[in-house]
């Protein structure tokens, strides 16, 4: 009897240990394999559902663009694989079904890592072992002819005995769907909070420390505003073939665009007809209500000064109508009017001074740093780079000529910086001032990093030239929401943000408010648009007049990054338009009337640069970069079109 005894204990030892082995090997296998092999199982599942899709591009086969490009995984570029991966393992109390068809359910349980216990399903005896802690998580294992599952939210897995098929899908599947319940409406109110959390500073992001933020979001749970939707998946996507920056790069690279151009332009005469040649204006004419009384007093007066007729006029669905005649006044304004009074503007990485002219308007003024032929250099980030005052310059011109029309007046000017900056600065700025080797005036002023004199900027020898945009009014006037970005970049030399990872990342914008109804998508995609042909890639938050609520325009400011590199398309920038397969109808006829000519974009933005006083504002090689641009947004859209989207979910008429 105690032999009988003793050999039983044994076997119950081994069954023990056999199940700890199985269960370490899984998640030693689960934490060293790569992403595509994490996703493998589903990619296999949704290659088998869905027809594999090949463009044929001169002779070259593209790979299936269904699939994200996960070439830099094993570099940790693409850490949130691992992220998903950890709330996998990390997640507590998560139920598993036993065994079916020739051997009982239920089993072992295991207490580990801190007495948080996830449930492993065992084939045919079956049976649960405590996994490592963190937030509730399971993993499934295979049993004899059941089937391994790496799921998004709470793997429930069992095993199946002799006929296989199983468990998991009581306990475990009641609570996965508690869960995923849960965490959606988390979800959603974390998305406003995330923007209500938005920095004030509209005009410098600094790159971010990594460490601390990541690590946070690795742990923090379903409570993290920085979270979005866990079902993000490429599988889960609605369209039948995404683009990302990788496939459009092959395709923007053909000699046939011109062709393929031509091709979209026919497509688009045949789906709009008559409307081809007619570029919609719809324009509300409803000001804002408190510019409007505030301002109510000044229509009894002979005349109104030029930036407060810009203040009056300000309307839900422009800044400014490009014909009014107080725009030409108030950029001569900003050319001639005298400074009264100098401040440094707080905040940002770089300086910047606020000017008060005699006239009580205001103007933000950033200096020149460097010439118009000094490019970035390719091994600078975004975030480090210099702004450049005829970017700014430039891009209030290319805004006009495009017609949305929500860059504030911005003009060039030379000042003396004895005169207009020293003589009525503070003692904080006066105090950096000094004479450089070279005999030329020299400050440097107060910020957050590049204020020293390593940084200084000097005039030739006391003049200097610079950007004055208008300053729009203040906030208890005319106060504005800022929004955080969807396609806001990283800003960390290390990680990627989720829109750079997931093709389909468009589908949960679109569900997200104000996203999911009005103009505000499209207005993303024009905005994406307007950075794509200026360079400009640190676009992180963007502003909205309070007074209109949600259908309104978003503000085009801080542009001084732009035109950085005349030989290099950034294509990611385009990513609201390749992601979403959207564009505004009237955004895509200016674009054709541009490639198509018989004006140039390039010819006139020349045209309209000329009228400012430091010109010439762009090099040639920045102008012919806008030409190059144009058709790649072009091809952009036919891409879209020609992988089976309804030239209508493309090409939006939306009246504006």
């Amino acid at each position: 009897m105690k032999t009988l005894q003793r050999l039983l204990t044994l076997v119950a030892l081994s069954f023990v240990l056999t199940v700890v082995l199985l269960n370490t090997a899984l998640v030693s296998r689960l934490f060293s394999m790569s992403s595509t092999d994490y996703l493998g199982t589903d990619m296999d599942a949704a290659g088998d559902k869905e027809a594999a899709y090949y463009l044929i591009r001169e002779g070259q086969a593209v790979s299936d663009p269904y699939r994200i490009d996960y070439s830099n995984t094993r570099a940790g570029a693409n850490r949130a694989h691992l992220h998903l991966l950890r709330k996998n393992l990390n997640k507590s109390n998560a139920s598993s079904g036993g065994g079916g068809g020739g051997g009982g359910g239920g089993g072992v349980g295991i207490g580990g890592g801190g007495g948080h216990n996830a449930a492993v399903g065992g084939g045919g005896g079956g049976g649960g072992v405590g996994g490592g802690g963190g937030a509730d998580s399971g993993v499934g294992a295979a049993g004899n002819g059941g089937k391994a599952v790496a799921a998004d939210a709470i793997a429930a897995a069992g095993g199946g005995g002799g006929g296989g098929g199983g468990g998991g899908g009581g306990g475990g599947g009641a609570a996965d769907e508690d869960d995923n319940n849960e965490n959606n409406n988390n979800n959603n109110n974390n998305i406003s909070l995330e923007r209500e959390k938005a920095a004030h500073d509209q005009n410098d992001t600094p790159e971010q420390d990594d460490d601390i933020p990541l690590r946070h979001e690795l742990e923090g749970g379903g409570n993290n505003p920085r979270r979005m939707d866990k079902s993000l998946r490429w599988r889960n996507s609605k369209r039948t073939s995404l683009l990302n920056a990788d496939i459009l790069q092959k395709c923007v690279n053909s000699s046939l665009n011109a062709v393929y151009i031509k091709e979209l332009h026919r497509i688009m005469e045949k789906y709009f007809g008559d409307k081809i040649d007619v570029v919609p204006a719809q324009r509300r004419n409803v000001r804002m209500p408190s510019l409007k009384s505030i301002f109510r007093s000044y229509d009894q007066m002979s005349k109104l000064t030029s930036w407060e007729a810009i203040f009056y006029n300000i309307k839900q669905d422009a800044l400014y109508d490009s014909r009014d005649p107080a725009v030409k006044a108030v950029l001569k304004d900003l050319l001639e009017q005298p400074i009264e009074e100098v401040e440094m503007k707080s905040g940002g990485t770089q300086l910047k001074l606020i000017f008060t002219f005699e006239n009580e308007g205001r103007a933000l003024f950033k200096p020149m740093r460097f010439p118009r032929d000094k490019e970035t250099l390719p091994n600078h980030f975004y975030f480090v780079d210099f702004e450049r005052h005829n970017a700014e310059i430039a891009a209030f011109h290319l805004d006009r000529i495009l017609n949305f029309n929500r860059v504030p007046p911005n003009s060039g000017r030379l000042i003396n910086m004895t005169r207009d900056i020293r003589r009525l600065s503070d003692k904080k700025l006066a105090k950096t001032f000094f004479i450089s080797p070279a005999k030329n005036v020299c400050f440097h002023g107060s910020c957050s990093y590049y204020c020293d004199t390593s940084h200084a900027i000097c005039g030739n020898p006391d003049m200097l030239e610079g950007s004055f945009a208008l300053l729009l009014p203040p906030d208890k006037v005319a106060p504005r929401k800022i929004w955080r970005s969807p396609w806001r970049r990283s800003y960390s030399k290390h990680r990627k943000a989720l829109w750079e990872i997931y093709d389909d990342y468009c589908d949960q914008v679109r569900t997200k408010p104000p996203f999911d109804k009005g103009r505000r998508l499209l207005d993303m995609t024009d905005m994406a648009v307007f950075d794509f042909l200026t360079g400009n890639m640190d676009r992180h938050h963007y502003d909205t007049f309070r007074e209109f609520g949600n259908d309104t325009f978003p503000l085009h400011l801080d542009n001084g990054r732009g035109f950085g590199r005349s030989n290099y398309d950034e294509l990611t920038i385009l990513a609201p338009v390749f992601q979403c397969c959207l564009i505004r109808y009237s955004t895509i006829m200016k674009l054709f009337r541009f490639h198509r000519g018989p004006v140039p974009l390039s010819q006139m933005m020349q045209q309209s640069l000329a009228s400012d006083s430091l010109f010439p504002i762009l090099t040639k090689a920045h102008l012919n970069a806008l030409d190059r641009r144009v058709a790649i947004i072009l091809r952009t859209v036919y891409e879209c079109v020609i992988r089976g989207n309804a030239v209508a979910d493309v090409i939006v008429d939306d009246g504006f």
